[in-house]
C-alpha cells in the first residue's frame, strides 16, 4: 500500500524505491578511487560538491556528468540516471544513486552518523531518499535558500 502510493507520488518512477531491494549496478572496470559523477549544470549541486571536495580531499574524484570521459569511463550507467541523481561509483564497481550515493560518498572522509541512520533505523531510507528527490527536483529553489543559509561560497 504504502509503496504503491510512493510510486504515484514519484509520477511512477519505480527507481525511487529500487534502493529497498538493493539492484545497484555495477561497472565493469572499477576505478581505483571513488568517483562521484553529479551535474555540472547545476549551480546547487556545484555548491555541495565543492564542499564534500574540500573535506574528502583527493580520496574521491569529482567530476560532472557532462564531461566526455563519463560515458567512456562507465558505459553501464545509463545516461538517464545523471538526469536524476549523483552517482558514486565504489573501488568494486557497484554504483549508488540518490540519498545512498551522497552517504556512500561521505562514508570515505569519515561522516558516519548520516550513513548508519540511513541503514540501520527502521523507516529512514524513504525518508532519505524522498528528501533528496525533493530537493533534485526543486534545485532552483533550494539553492537560493542554501545561499541565504550558507552563503555564495562553499
Amino acid at each position: 500500500m504504502f509503496w504503491q502510493r510512493a510510486v504515484k507520488l514519484f509520477n511512477g518512477k519505480e527507481k525511487w524505491y529500487s534502493f529497498l531491494v538493493g539492484n545497484h549496478l555495477k561497472v565493469s572496470v572499477p576505478p581505483p578511487k571513488p568517483v562521484m559523477i553529479f551535474d555540472g549544470d547545476c549551480g546547487f549541486c556545484r555548491f555541495w560538491i565543492a564542499r564534500w571536495h574540500r573535506n574528502s580531499g583527493e580520496s574521491i574524484e569529482y567530476i560532472a556528468s557532462q564531461e566526455p570521459e563519463v560515458r567512456r569511463r562507465f558505459p553501464e550507467i545509463p545516461q538517464s540516471a545523471y538526469d536524476t541523481s549523483v552517482q558514486f561509483v565504489e573501488t568494486d564497481g557497484a554504483v549508488y544513486h540518490g540519498a545512498e550515493g551522497v552517504l556512500r560518498s561521505r562514508l570515505v572522509f569519515g561522516k558516519k552518523l548520516l550513513a548508519w541512520i540511513y541503514y540501520k533505523v527502521p523507516g529512514a531510507r524513504p525518508i532519505f531518499e524522498f528528501g533528496y528527490s525533493f530537493i533534485a527536483s526543486h534545485r532552483t529553489g533550494i539553492s537560493k535558500l542554501n545561499r541565504l543559509v550558507f552563503g555564495k561560497t562553499p
